[in-house]
């Protein structure tokens, strides 16, 4: 492995789990033989995603900050750009879409229809337009609609009326999709049913009613059958943080 600080990962296909880090704009683990390759920078004809033409060695670009696929499509975000790119997974090409640059690095995004949410490296919750089935070279809206004063860290559609954004050190935010209005839950050390801590880095919807949270300070599960939020504390010192920069729901299958 070229480098130690992985950005973003995802599954590519059958065939392929496709990473990128620090110096590495994209490489891909063979599933099968656990063989690593790298971009090929060098062929401007096809796309970072395209596994038919690979290197063995990185090609010290600038990496990805997240990739997400949807059945066949593969949606990411660079480091630069303040844009979310599509790919056909089937036909990959090279898109030449952007944005005015308003949301500059895409840290995370959730696709909603023909909208996505958007968390960047500036303070505030964006929208962008889905570039799915626009021209590769059309200019796509991208607008601030909550005036967040932190940067998002994580976000996530729950429902047809409402996403949820994680902010770094000001709380979750339940935000109204049409309105744009919001309501902010926070860490309080009276309550026992608050947030673990208000910096929020990572988001998963598990099942119809639960939402997990995880914080610099331990777990949040949020029950909206109950409107409460259980905190699993990770640790009792308080003077370190601790991070929790993913979470992943796995199905198990019972034997006999």
């Amino acid at each position: 492995m070229f480098s130690n600080r992985i950005t973003t990962l995802a599954e590519l296909n059958s065939d392929y789990i496709v990473f990128s880090a620090e110096g590495i704009s994209a490489g891909f683990i063979n599933r099968k033989t656990f063989e690593i390759t790298y971009h090929e920078s060098k062929n401007t004809a096809v796309a970072l995603l395209d596994t038919k033409i690979t290197s063995p060695q990185p090609d010290g670009n600038v990496w990805l900050q997240l990739i997400k696929r949807e059945r066949n499509t593969v949606y990411l975000s660079g480091l630069i750009g303040g844009t979310v790119y599509a790919f056909d997974n089937t036909n990959p090409i090279v898109p030449k879409n952007s944005t005015d640059g308003t949301a500059s690095s895409i840290q995370n995004f959730d696709i909603d229809g023909d909208t996505i949410w958007v968390g960047a490296w500036v303070h505030g919750l964006f929208i962008q337009e889905n570039p799915l089935g626009k021209a590769i070279d059309k200019s796509l809206a991208l607008k601030k609609v909550v005036p967040i004063e932190a940067e998002v860290l994580s976000v996530l559609s729950w429902d047809k009326n409402f996403v949820l954004a994680g902010s770094k050190g000001n709380g979750l935010y339940l935000v109204n999709k049409k309105t744009f209005e919001y309501k902010v839950f926070q860490h309080d050390r009276a309550d026992a049913f608050s947030l673990a801590g208000n910096k929020i880095n990572c988001l998963l919807k598990r099942q119809q009613w639960h939402i997990m949270g995880g914080t610099s300070a331990g777990l949040s599960k949020y029950n909206t059958i109950q409107w409460q939020l259980n905190a699993t504390l990770i640790k009792d010192d308080f003077t370190k943080e601790i991070t929790h920069f993913s979470i992943l729901n796995l199905k198990t299958t019972r034997l006999g």
